[in-house]
């Protein structure tokens, strides 16, 4: 892996991640933890298959890194950490393949209802997006790690 500026190369892979967008292609099966741009690490542990878990750790008014996930239709994730100040995280997703263009909206869960937590738990999301990323708006001092398992 070689890394230069906000840009990430896959090699082995031909897999070529740029902007705020990581590109999710399959890793050796080894446990690995791969850092990518600003905010966003997949983890793998051991073979998972066809799944991926992608993790962002986010302090208050921060947005993290979006992921290109079309191919994945079944999304969770779990969040915790410190909690203060109001802060609040939601999912976003956008169907416009174009990282230059910050088109994002909120995720739904499988109630049709806003994914929005206020302290640590989890949630389905519902809909298949071309990209996604978690934002945390408002809080003090919050850090909060968010998983995303996607399959």
């Amino acid at each position: 892996m070689e890394a230069a500026g906000r840009s990430v190369l896959l090699r082995d892979f031909g897999a070529w991640g740029t902007g705020t967008n990581i590109y999710p292609y399959p890793l050796a099966a080894a446990a690995q933890e791969i850092e990518m741009a600003t905010t966003a690490t997949e983890v793998q542990h051991g073979n998972m298959g066809a799944v991926r878990i992608w993790k962002w750790t986010l302090t208050d008014g921060e947005t993290g890194d979006a992921i290109i996930v079309p191919e994945k239709a079944d999304v969770s994730i779990q969040a915790y950490g410190t909690w203060s100040g109001g802060a609040t995280l939601t999912i976003q997703g956008s169907l416009i393949p174009d990282s230059t263009v910050d088109q994002f909206f909120g995720a739904k869960d499988g109630s049709n209802t806003l994914i929005s937590l206020t302290a640590d738990g989890g949630a389905f999301v519902l809909e298949n997006f071309y990209r996604m990323r978690p934002k945390i708006t408002g809080g003090s001092s919050s850090s909060i790690n968010i998983y995303m398992l996607l399959k």
